[in-house]
């Protein structure tokens, strides 16, 4: 893997934080995350959308033996249910010098529209296996999994 090629941040967007009296759709999320972004990059004419993988889960599990303690031991649906928590983690490639701006926009932006919202941010290494790691970190869960290309081409509108 090239090192132009390799992820470098991690945002993880939550937009409910564990708050019981919200229930936000994943579609809803997914648009309005492609919102938030094209209006940085329009604020920021000339950009092109960074490099990105976003994985879209419904649920909040923890890890993947969970997942399979669950699908083995309880009613499955129900046990999702109490645990119905849509977020993204989204891995993209930014110019070092951008992360930040672009972090905090989408931050401010997703605390507007969703007001129980949390945002994280966490730098990725460039060694081949915190690459891995990440991505497997992101893809742990029952996932959907986007590009940016999906968020230019109408896939998520």
């Amino acid at each position: 893997m090239n090192k132009q090629d390799k992820l470098n941040s991690m945002i993880t967007i939550d937009p409910t934080y564990y708050s019981i009296k919200c229930k936000i759709p994943v579609n809803d999320l997914l648009r309005s995350y492609k919102f938030v972004s094209d209006e940085y990059l329009n604020m920021n004419t000339g950009k092109a959308i960074y490099p990105q993988l976003i994985c879209s889960h419904l649920f909040y599990i923890k890890t993947s033996k969970e997942l399979e303690y669950m699908k083995a031991n309880y009613d499955y649906t129900q046990e999702l249910f109490k645990k119905y928590n849509p977020h993204l983690h989204i891995m993209a490639t930014i110019p070092p010098d951008e992360q930040m701006d672009y972090f905090f926009f989408v931050k401010k932006k997703m605390k507007m529209l969703y007001p129980y919202s949390m945002c994280d941010f966490r730098q990725i290494g460039s060694s081949d296996d915190e690459q891995i790691k990440v991505i497997y970190y992101g893809m742990k869960e029952n996932t959907t999994i986007y590009n940016h290309n999906d968020l230019t081409n109408g896939v998520i509108f």
